[in-house]
């Protein structure tokens, strides 16, 4: 989900619903676009900016969709741009796209971080990328932090360049990633390595990322020795926030 101003944009089976929250007692449908997702949830994404939404795409279409809400009753697809991999999450900054993307397959290597130019949302156009599985993204400042088997500390100055400066190696399995200055929030669910109990894997986990080059693990709080799924993460400097279905 994303907001920009009184509408909230929810994906949800390959569809696109637009919500009307200015009174939050009572929110209200303006609409809903089907998007050619297919249904594959987790592996859709949104973020809003403006009069636009940009939306993940797996499926029938694999890569990122730029929407015109201007008219929120009246939403209208006006560009699609192709992402390698599995696109899987979104993020604006600026007049900036960021997206994280899949692997499609163990044996390929397709997916990635990549940067989308957002400045026409009727023109998108990558700028650059690098390779690697990515789960979930997030931006702070000139850097970006993208989740897979680890947190990848990315230096985005040079937007056709990205470059990876520092990484955290997640010992549960990354689902979502929130950045501040100094810390960065990664939800993970537990998964089965060799010399790890139950309880250092699957639940909240704080990295420190003063030292770009160096971070490492500050606190882990465990949310249950079950699994973790479908989380939502955000962050703020002095709190963050985990929502998570336990399964």
């Amino acid at each position: 989900l994303s907001v920009a101003g009184q509408l909230l944009f929810v994906t949800h089976e390959g569809n696109l619903r637009i919500w009307n929250v200015a009174d939050p007692t009572h929110p209200q449908v303006e609409s809903e676009i089907n998007t050619p997702n297919m249904g594959y949830d987790d592996f859709t994404d949104v973020t809003a900016a403006g009069n636009y939404v940009y939306v993940t795409q797996t499926g029938a279409f694999n890569g990122v969709q730029a929407i015109d809400v201007t008219d929120p009753r009246h939403p209208a697809i006006v560009d699609s741009l192709p992402v390698a991999g599995l696109p899987n999450s979104i993020k604006i900054d600026g007049n900036k796209l960021y997206i994280g993307a899949r692997n499609t397959s163990q044996s390929t290597a397709d997916g990635g971080f990549h940067i989308v130019d957002a400045r026409n949302p009727h023109n998108l156009q990558e700028l650059g990328a690098l390779g690697g599985s990515i789960t979930a993204v997030d931006i702070f400042g000139t850097r970006a932090y993208a989740l897979g088997s680890s947190v990848l500390v990315i230096d985005i100055a040079s937007p056709q360049s990205p470059r990876e400066i520092g990484r955290y190696d997640v010992p549960g399995s990354g689902q979502s990633i929130a950045a501040t200055s100094r810390h960065v929030y990664v939800a993970e669910r537990p998964r089965s390595m060799p010399g790890l109990s139950s309880s250092e894997v699957g639940g909240l986990r704080i990295v420190d990322v003063t030292r770009p080059s160096a971070p490492a693990s500050l606190g882990f709080y465990n949310t249950t020795a079950e699994t973790v799924s479908y989380t939502h993460l955000r962050a703020h400097e002095t709190d963050s926030y985990l929502v998570c279905r336990l399964l």
